[in-house]
């Protein structure tokens, strides 16, 4: 299992990638890229107006009460339904770039990227063996930029981690350098920086890290775990526990997390417990709401 501080340099990357910094700043960052079939994107690890993550993060911002929330409320509706004409809406722009700086935001941020992108990253790299730091940001790259799945498939996975993960990048260079969208084949860069830090036997990611002519330390990174809310930037506990109804803690926000629900405060309720009991039911495990060493290995959060 990953440290908080590995976590937050695999995803520090990405940011990298997609705003060209890190830190508070990044949570604001709007971007609009011509021919980028993406449309207006927005934040850390750019939620995407045609997408429907700008619609769904916005909304989750409002629904927290954020500084920014009743003058992204209008909106909110255009969002949802993907509407083009928001691509070039400069008052839009400038209310997410100032919510950007709310520490709400920054909270919505960490929580919404890893429920839409972190988490099925994760258990997606323990599907192919991959436990490194690097082998999470690569995966993790993919989810957010697209096609890891397409990718991914072709790769023999027998063939040890480090192996997999720089055959896996040299296939998604190609694949981005070749694509039919010319906006993709600038974007090489990444699997360049990866391979790079491949080549630097940076597996564990221990900060400081340079990629794209950024430095990643842990002066950044501790900023952006006090900016998201953290609790700890030590090494996460081993999720060892049996989690059952009454229970509370960071793996039950753990658990809450990986089954995909909206509200992972970390107490398990009634929810948690039905929401565990129909997964139990869907992977043909026992079904008895407790989440034992063989359903956390299932949703990907065994240590």
């Amino acid at each position: 299992m990953l440290t908080e501080f590995q976590k937050q340099a695999a995803q520090a990357i990405i940011e990298v990638f997609e705003t060209g910094r890190i830190g508070k700043g990044g949570y604001g960052t709007v971007t609009l890229i011509k021919g980028d079939t993406g449309g207006l994107s927005y934040g850390k690890h750019q939620a995407s107006l045609n997408s429907g993550n700008l619609a769904l993060l916005v909304a989750r911002y409002i629904k927290s009460n954020g500084a920014e929330a009743d003058n992204l409320r209008p909106f909110l509706k255009g969002l949802e339904a993907r509407d083009g004409r928001l691509n070039d809406k400069k008052a839009l722009h400038a209310t997410l770039a100032a919510a950007g700086a709310d520490p709400v935001m920054a909270k919505c941020q960490a929580q919404f990227f890893d429920d839409l992108f972190w988490l099925p990253s994760c258990r997606a790299a323990a599907a192919r063996g991959v436990s490194s730091a690097l082998g999470h940001a690569v995966i993790f790259d993919g989810h957010i930029h697209g096609a890891f799945a397409r990718i991914a498939k072709s790769i023999d996975a027998s063939s040890g981690e480090h192996e997999w993960v720089k055959r896996y990048i040299v296939t998604r260079r190609t694949w981005l350098a070749n694509h039919e969208n010319p906006v993709l084949h600038k974007t090489v860069y990444r699997m360049d920086a990866f391979l790079g830090l491949v080549d630097a036997g940076q597996w564990d990611l221990d900060p400081p890290i340079k990629v794209r002519g950024v430095a990643i330390t842990p002066e950044l990174l501790g900023s952006r775990l006090d900016a998201e809310g953290e609790e700890s930037t030590t090494v996460k506990a081993s999720i060892d526990r049996v989690l059952r109804q009454g229970m509370e803690g960071d793996d039950v926000r753990a658990l809450q997390r990986a089954l995909g629900l909206a509200n992972s405060d970390g107490k398990f309720g009634p929810k948690t417990h039905e929401a565990l009991i129909q997964f139990q039911k869907k992977s043909k495990l026992t079904a008895d709401g407790v989440a034992g060493p063989a359903t956390k290995a299932a949703l990907g959060i065994e240590d």
